[in-house]
Formats: C-alpha cells, sequence, structure tokens
C-alpha cells in the first residue's frame, strides 16, 4: 500500500476526464456507458453547490473536480520523530485541479483517532501568493475529524500539516467554478 493515493474525476466544458495515481494527465472518458454513470456526480456537485452557496460562496457545479485522498499511515512507521510529509506544499487551488477559479470544499470522511496532526494548515494573510513556507505567527491550523467539512476560496494559500500514528486519513476534495 502507497502511503499516500489519490483518484479524480473531473467536468471540464461538458466533458469528463478521469486520472488514477501515477498518470501523467487526466484523460477524457470514452465510453457512453461510463458517460451515464458519471452524470451521478452531476448531482454530487449540485448538492455540494448548495452547501456552497448557504454558506456565501458563489459557485457553480458546471464546471467541476472531485479527488478521493487515502493516507495510510501504517504500524510503527510514522513516529513523531519521523512524520510522514504531506504529497502537497503550500498551494492555491485556482488552476490547479482544473483550469479555473475555484471554490474548494473539503469533506473528510475518516481520520482515525491514532493520527496525530494531518489537520488543514491556512495561510489567509498571503492569499494567491506562491509561498514555499509561510512565516508561523501567518498559519492557522483547522483541526479536522471524522466528518468535518471546509470550504474555501480557491485563492487561500493552505496545506496539510504533516503527520504521524497509525491508521487511515481520507477525503473528497471538490473544487467548482467561482463564479464572480
Amino acid at each position: 500500500k502507497a502511503d499516500f493515493t489519490n483518484s479524480s474525476i473531473s467536468k471540464e466544458e461538458g466533458e469528463y476526464y478521469y486520472s488514477y495515481p501515477d498518470m501523467q494527465q487526466p484523460k477524457p472518458v470514452r465510453s457512453n456507458y461510463n458517460k451515464l454513470n458519471l452524470k451521478k456526480f452531476d448531482k454530487f456537485a449540485k448538492l455540494i453547490e448548495k452547501l456552497m452557496r448557504s454558506s456565501g460562496f458563489n459557485a457553480s457545479s458546471d464546471q467541476y473536480m472531485l479527488e478521493a485522498h487515502r493516507y495510510n499511515f501504517k504500524k510503527g512507521v510514522y513516529t513523531k520523530d519521523k512524520q510522514l510529509e504531506p504529497p502537497f506544499e503550500w498551494h492555491i487551488d485556482d488552476y490547479g485541479g482544473i483550469s479555473i477559479n475555484v471554490i474548494t470544499a473539503v469533506l473528510y470522511l475518516y481520520k482515525d483517532h491514532t493520527i496525530i496532526g494531518g489537520n488543514l494548515q491556512i495561510c489567509p494573510s498571503h492569499p494567491s501568493e506562491s509561498l514555499e513556507s509561510p512565516p508561523d505567527d501567518d498559519i492557522q491550523c483547522i483541526e479536522i475529524g471524522s466528518g468535518t467539512i471546509v470550504i474555501f476560496s480557491g485563492d487561500l494559500q493552505h496545506s496539510v500539516q504533516k503527520a504521524y500514528g497509525m491508521g487511515t486519513r481520507e477525503s473528497i476534495v471538490i473544487q467548482m467554478e467561482r463564479i464572480g
């Protein structure tokens, strides 16, 4: 098992794309059967769009990217002295997973209670700037757990906090077009 895996489905300009770990580029969905099944994701995206709008974000589910993340913490591998480095450095989501400005929703499905760290770090004082590592005084940490949902603008600098322990941390990330 890998320490981090992710797969994604995206819809851009009416076309669906997919990617799995180790793929260089997302590939278009060709089969009509698969396209019909992917329309189920459109319903999920519409629900998330409603949640985003009710939280004050102006989003459109016409274009979106849905990604599943799983971190595996193997027994004895990651300790306080040797923590799992997240696969993503500090970054913004605009023009990342899909080629538009986005609103991001992260649905934390599961986080073993034995995992220390792995929370969401944000840096609101440096929006849209590409920072290798923001000053510690500017970093805010949002503690996450199973069932947590966090919604933010795609121009917000963020990263996953280093972590250690044993178990899994699973989430679904959905980015959709930011209007305005």
